[in-house]
């Protein structure tokens, strides 16, 4: 294979001064430019990654939004059919406030990935205009700054995610505690008109 690879070198070597790259140079652009390919492909997945947290913080705080429509006469009702006198009602009004607390936290974690972020884009500077205009500039120069470009750009694109992952997280994790809550409320004043009703 070594010897193929030398008798190709030998044919072409007198082409090479009419040729712009050689093949040793064609081998770096392909590097270079894998790694700009790999580095755009990460950024891609990142803003994808941006946009599907919005888009899962949004339809969070939208469940929220009905249950909380739902919550406040369903409350009324539990209040209504609870006896003051019956062990129940000792159950149910701390669980009561300790539900609202849990949709409170609920809300406050959704709500901060709503704040305006500045999002990261690809920086566009001066130095890149130069390298385009530069005729001598090679065009490894072109990919490697892209890369940098793009690598400073999903970085910060990663810590703005994670945050937003660390907020819907704890959202979802206080959502279903509230709802989870919501239901053995639900289930106490049930059990509790059944019991007057014996």
């Amino acid at each position: 294979m070594k010897t193929v690879e030398n008798l190709g070198r030998a044919f072409l070597k007198p082409l090479f001064p009419y040729l712009k790259f050689s093949p040793e140079d064609e081998l770096r652009n392909n590097k270079y430019r894998l790694l700009y390919d790999y580095s755009h492909q990460l950024y891609d997945e990142e803003v994808q990654r941006f946009k599907d947290l919005e888009d899962k913080s949004f339809k969070l705080l939208t469940a929220l939004s009905v249950i909380s429509l739902l919550y406040i006469p369903t409350l009324n009702w539990v209040l209504s059919v609870t006896k003051p006198w019956c062990v129940l009602s000792v159950l149910v009004i701390p669980m009561m406030i300790v539900d609202v607390a849990f949709f409170l936290r609920a809300w406050k974690s959704l709500s901060e990935t709503f704040k305006l972020t500045e999002v990261p884009k690809m920086p566009l500077d001066n130095n890149l205009l130069g390298i385009f205009n530069d005729d001598n500039e090679h065009i490894n120069s072109l990919y490697y700054h892209l890369y940098l470009g793009y690598n400073e750009s999903i970085i910060q694109y990663k810590i703005v995610n994670d945050k937003k992952s660390k907020y819907i997280s704890d959202g979802h994790k206080h959502l279903q505690k509230g709802f989870t809550y919501f239901i053995a409320i639900l289930s106490f004043a049930v059990f509790g008109m059944i019991l007057e009703s014996l």
